[in-house]
């Protein structure tokens, strides 16, 4: 699934204007550690060197499969307190996709789960849209494909 986004962030990201990267860590002041989301989107900036700084992440989306739990409640909340303004999670079990928005100290005050012919459009990157049931659509062509090659050993 994570590779299903990384070719989507490629095909719809206007790369004069934005950057993306995978499973690297973003800079929250306020945390010890660093979070490592599956896919970060952010703005190019003058200087792009070093880990991503909250104002200039417009996506960030973890992809959740038995971390579904932590994935909706702690890192939400750890974003939320950081300021992300658009936190997705891929709910991979129930095909389903969470959408996080308008970040406070109390956790994000909109989630929107969404599924089956929904579009999703980023809040900060107009012009932009993922179908879910398309995503999951390519990770079952994936699973697919790994039958017919465990067929031919």
């Amino acid at each position: 699934m994570v590779d299903c986004l990384k070719y989507w962030s490629a095909d719809v990201l206007d790369l004069r204007h934005f950057r993306y990267s995978i499973q690297n860590p973003v800079q929250i002041p306020a945390l010890a550690s660093m979070p490592h989301p599956d896919i970060v989107w952010r703005r190019v900036t003058r200087s792009m060197g070093g880990r991503p700084l909250v104002p200039n992440i417009v996506l960030l989306i973890e992809v959740a499969d038995s971390s579904l739990t932590h994935d909706t409640t702690v890192k939400a909340q750890i974003y939320s307190e950081a300021g992300v303004r658009d936190y997705w999670v891929v709910d991979l079990p129930n095909r389903k996709l969470h959408v996080f928005r308008d970040p406070s100290g109390n956790g994000f005050q909109s989630r929107e789960v969404y599924s089956g012919d929904a579009l999703v459009v980023p809040l900060l990157v107009p012009g932009v849209s993922l179908a879910v049931n398309e995503l999951f659509e390519a990770l079952d062509l994936d699973d697919s494909e790994d039958e017919l090659t465990a067929g031919a050993d």
